[in-house]
């Protein structure tokens, strides 16, 4: 059962879970994430970018130290990649219906208005409450988890199919 075959159809989905994952799903719920927990575009770029940063990192030391065990090295990067992606998930939980609940959607209060003019800014000073930095914590670390298990996927698994297929 535990032929190269069926090894090479677990990374497949792992690489499809994957591609979707960062490719697709975070670049569509990013605004989403942005208006449900209040935060700034530059917060909410963080996350793609902390992907990015993880995977360059990464990439250089498994490429070296994964060598020796590519199944293994392959096992983890699943691994990381599945409690990355658990924890992207489990801030909406935890932190997101709090802030649907606890906000009247009949008033505006996701748009701040940044100017002098005007007296009263309400929630608009207090953007990162503790909701919204513990929901940022979860969302960062998640994002580097995944970046972290994606590097294996690509460096040890393609190298490991190549080694068992023949030609």
């Amino acid at each position: 059962m535990f032929t190269p075959h069926f090894y090479f159809s677990l990374w497949c989905g792992c690489i499809v879970s994957q591609s979707m994952l960062v490719s697709g799903f975070l670049n569509v719920v990013l605004s989403t994430i942005q208006v449900e927990f209040q935060m700034s575009s530059a917060k909410a770029a963080m996350f793609p970018s902390n992907y990015d940063i993880a995977v360059a990192v990464t990439v250089l030391l498994v490429a070296h130290f994964g060598s020796s065990h590519k199944p293994r090295t392959l096992g983890v990067g699943v691994l990381l990649l599945s409690i990355g992606s658990f924890l992207f998930a489990i801030a909406h939980f935890i932190y997101g219906s709090e802030n649907i609940l606890a906000n009247d959607k009949s008033k505006s209060t996701y748009l701040c208005i940044s100017s002098e003019d005007v007296e009263e800014k309400g929630d608009c000073e207090n953007e990162d409450s503790i909701g919204n930095t513990g929901a940022y914590a979860l969302l960062t670390v998640g994002s580097l988890l995944i970046g972290l298990g994606a590097s294996p996927v690509y460096t040890a698994g393609t190298t490991f199919c190549d080694e068992n297929f023949s030609s």
